[in-house]
């Protein structure tokens, strides 16, 4: 077996070969013929080691130790290969499931959404159904609303549609999303997420006393909502009291007379990779403005696992 797996190996394929054919040498000698050898004195009549025979043996176990030499750099050659091909493979095991859990995490959103639409289409069937009952016709005809935004940027020329939240994020921030691979997505699903705070804004200024959380599971007919897997309303001590910094943000002095103040809330975006985007919030629904501030569109702020 040994030898087997070595033979993988040229040079100590080769010494081992020319081991074994000294070997077989010997072996093939006449028994007695190599007893002599082996028992007789030297003799005056014995032709005693020369020198070319000395240098023949040195100079065969010089091309041995050459050969062991370059056997063993052979050797850890192939244990480099082995290590890489075991850390390569780890490497894509993590982005295996990884991959597999973005893919499991985009389909429940997928299948929100689909509820999402069927629910609104059959309150919109509902409405529009009252409406003819009631003779009024032209009221029953609506123009189709705009999809989802392609582009941050085309999300930014959007924020003036917003009747009750209010962005004061940092534009170039925001616009950074739009570098990235999932761009695309992550717009869709921030103006998702606008258009969820902006319709708790409304339902609070009507009286709702819940929060941001509780709307989102109270089924309110004709609301948009927000997965609340995907919202935080605080962030972890140690994160606060290490990067507490990176999350104050601005809002109008009506709210705090310096013109920032600290923001915890957020959305989650994405869930995966270094990006991960975020939407931080002030719920001042109750306040001075009585509207949502967004203070921060972007890539994920630091925090201990970052």
């Amino acid at each position: 077996m040994l030898w087997e797996l070595l033979k993988g190996f040229p040079s100590v394929h080769k010494a081992l070969t020319y081991i074994d054919a000294i070997g077989c040498a010997l072996a093939l000698e006449k028994p007695a013929a190599r007893e002599q050898t082996l028992i007789l004195p030297v003799t005056a009549h014995s032709r005693p080691p020369q020198d070319n025979d000395l240098e023949e043996a040195r100079r065969h176990i010089a091309e041995l130790k050459a050969l062991l030499a370059q056997a063993d750099d052979e050797l850890e050659e192939k244990s480099r290969a082995v290590d890489q091909s075991a850390r390569a493979v780890a490497r894509l095991e993590v982005q295996l499931r990884e991959a597999n859990t973005t893919a499991a995490e985009d389909m429940e959103e997928a299948l929100q959404a689909l509820d999402d639409v069927e629910r609104s289409r059959a309150e919109a069937e509902e409405l529009r159904r009252r409406l003819f009952e009631a003779g009024r016709y032209e009221d029953a005809v609506v123009e189709h609303p705009p999809g989802a935004p392609t582009s941050f940027a085309e999300l930014w020329d959007r924020f003036s549609g917003l009747q009750r939240v209010l962005v004061t994020a940092d534009k170039n921030k925001t616009l950074q999303l739009d570098r990235a691979e999932r761009g695309r997505v992550w717009a869709a699903k921030a103006w998702n997420a606008l258009m969820a705070l902006d319709s708790y804004a409304e339902v609070a200024s009507q009286g709702f006393s819940g929060r941001f959380r509780e709307y989102c599971m109270a089924g309110i007919a004709g609301s948009v909502i927000w997965p609340v897997k995907q919202l935080a309303l605080g962030e972890a001590e140690v994160t606060m009291a290490k990067f507490g910094a990176e999350r104050i943000f601005a809002v109008p002095q009506s709210v705090d007379p310096s013109g920032r103040r600290q923001m915890k809330s957020h959305l989650r975006l994405d869930s995966k990779g270094a990006i991960s985007p975020r939407i931080y919030f002030l719920d001042d629904t109750k306040g001075t403005t009585a509207r949502v501030i967004v203070g921060y569109i972007g890539p994920h702020l630091t925090n201990t696992k970052t």
